[in-house]
């Protein structure tokens, strides 16, 4: 009886799998490290608070705008230098009246350095409202 088994012949190589796994697996994932923007132990929600506070004390209701009784908010955005100053203050929303835009931006650069704050940035509302 013949043996009628046909042999190719397998160059020496090494076979992949036909699947790779793309995924890397670590052992141990790092843990993410805290922003930057935020010194250990003040939180963003009460850093923002702050701001606001600050904030507050220099705002100035135009006297034009109480005239027209015009009562409308606006959202800055305040870009701190890394000591926590006022870089640059830009309208993200603006109230629909020029004279509240300003009088708000000129409050946001009279508020100085936040403390505590390094470069960032952060959204601060400012409402005007007449009181009844």
């Amino acid at each position: 009886m013949l043996d009628a088994t046909l042999r190719i012949p397998v160059p020496d190589m090494v076979a992949e799998p036909l699947l790779k796994n793309t995924l890397v697996q670590t052992e141990s994932r790092a843990k993410p490290k805290p922003p930057k923007d935020v010194k250990p132990g003040i939180g963003r929600r009460i850093a923002e608070s702050v701001a606001k506070k600050k904030l507050a004390k220099h705002v100035y209701y135009p006297e034009a705008a109480i005239a027209a009784s015009i009562e409308r908010q606006v959202r800055l955005l305040l870009t701190l230098n890394a000591s926590g100053g006022v870089k640059d203050v830009q309208i993200a929303e603006s109230s629909g009246h020029a004279i509240l835009d300003q009088a708000a931006i000129r409050a946001a650069y009279a508020m100085g350095s936040l403390p505590g704050l390094t470069e960032h940035e952060i959204i601060l509302p400012v409402t005007f409202r007449l009181q009844p």
